[in-house]
């Protein structure tokens, strides 16, 4: 049930992926399979603004979901929208007239209260702050920083979707936030495969885990517990989007120019997608992460290091003739 008319605008900048008949098409099906839920909605700069959403969630972000789109046909839209926000929409959908409010959990999901029921379920998922603030979610979940813009979140790990964890549910389980994280961590671990890929250029040795679960980016909780990981001075790390981390070991002095390779490389997946998480870059050591601060002026890159990233660059070895 949109609050707008039905429009026949060019293809915004969000969405400049798309052409124009790509774009009304996905516009369309958006419109059909929310308005199946009866929900009310407003679009807004590549939200979708959901009526009354319980949780405080109450925008979808649809460059997320264009991008997904984009990777399948025009007749093939519907079917990758509705899988991916029906649970949202479900959550805000009225019920019928005369319907007697639902008790207790779905049937196929344990009661949320029973924290031994939902244990194996609880996972840890990495969120840009500035998203999770636009969505409201940041009012509601149990997390804690974990570097510049990047916030772990606890999350239920339901088959069909991923559910940040409402804070009053979690205080009923009477867990430390701590405890909450780090069990939902070891339990992503388990559940899910993120094998990096060496990858050699004239910039050198970078590791590359690429994923289509939402759980690459949790390779930045494994970097002190797996072997080469981190080099002599650290390493340059990013996770630019939730499909993709790459982590480069700081070796010698070929170091700089791999600080322009990932900024490039950054800057091309966090546009690209799907599901942009941000676009820092980072120097970790084994007591932390530091970022890199960088920004594009015009077509050059500008990158302002912190005085200990620059002093470590000065003490770099020379790259071996056979490197």
């Amino acid at each position: 049930m949109a609050l707008f008319g039905k429009k026949k605008a060019a293809v915004p900048e969000w969405a400049s992926f798309l052409t124009a008949k790509e774009y009304s098409r996905f516009i369309d099906e958006v419109d059909r399979c929310v308005s199946a839920f009866g929900v009310q909605y407003r679009l807004v700069e590549g939200q979708l603004e959901l009526a009354d959403h319980p949780y405080g969630l109450k925008t979808i972000n649809l460059v997320n979901l264009a991008q997904l789109c984009q990777r399948t046909t025009p007749r093939g839209y519907y079917a990758v929208i509705s899988s991916n926000i029906g649970s949202s929409l479900r959550e805000v959908a009225p019920a019928p007239a005369g319907a007697e409010p639902a008790a207790g959990p779905a049937p196929d999901k344990p009661d949320t209260a029973d924290f031994d029921a939902v244990r194996p379920l609880l996972g840890v998922r990495l969120y840009n702050c500035h998203d999770l603030a636009q969505a409201g979610a940041d009012a509601i979940l149990v997390g804690r920083p974990l570097a510049g813009q990047l916030v772990e979140a606890l999350v239920f790990d339901w088959p069909d979707t991923i559910e940040i964890v409402d804070r009053r549910v979690a205080e009923g389980w009477g867990e430390s936030v701590d405890g909450l994280l780090e069990l939902g961590r070891a339990n992503i671990a388990q559940r899910y495969a993120i094998q990096p890929t060496p990858v050699e250029s004239n910039h050198g040795l970078a590791l590359v885990a690429e994923c289509d679960h939402f759980f690459t980016p949790n390779l930045l909780f494994e970097l002190n517990r797996r072997p080469g990981l981190i080099g002599p001075h650290g390493s340059l790390v990013t996770a630019p989007t939730r499909h993709l981390a790459v982590v480069y070991p700081i070796v010698d002095l070929k170091t700089p120019s791999a600080v322009t390779m990932l900024i490039n490389l950054i800057e091309k997946a966090y546009l690209q997608g799907p599901g942009p998480l941000s676009q820092e870059l980072f120097w970790y050591r084994p007591d932390g992460f530091t970022v890199i601060p960088w920004e594009r002026k015009q077509s050059k890159i500008s990158v302002a290091p912190p005085a200990a990233f620059v002093a470590m660059l000065n003490n770099l070895a020379q790259p071996s003739p056979l490197a």
